[in-house]
């Protein structure tokens, strides 16, 4: 309805709610979460996988970080340290893109 695209957008301005993209299939985990430094993403999809896209961005939607990972296989999981202890504090998204599809975790920087 109009009613829950509109809350999804306020706590989501990183995805258009008013499309609907397939979500990825996997195992997106963030932690520590909320965090204070740095965080660690593991990600695991059942699919083979050629590349992924992964960025963080802010409650505004801006895109904080950005990073394309090439030749990723469904075996063994994914995982990426980020350092996040300089950035304001606040909601951050983590967006993984593969295939056109996305995946989005949340965390708090305190």
């Amino acid at each position: 309805t109009n009613w829950q695209m509109f809350v999804a957008q306020l706590y989501d301005p990183s995805i258009t709610a008013a499309i609907n993209e397939p979500q990825v299939n996997n195992m997106l985990t963030i932690f520590p979460n909320p965090t204070n430094d740095q965080i660690l993403i593991s990600f695991q999809s059942p699919n083979l996988i050629a590349d992924i896209t992964l960025s963080v961005n802010n409650s505004l939607g801006s895109t904080i970080y950005s990073e394309t990972i090439k030749g990723l296989s469904a075996s063994p999981p994914f995982l990426k340290r980020l350092q996040v202890g300089s950035w304001p504090k606040g909601l951050y998204y983590v967006v993984l893109m593969e295939n056109n599809k996305r995946s989005v975790q949340k965390f708090v920087l305190q």
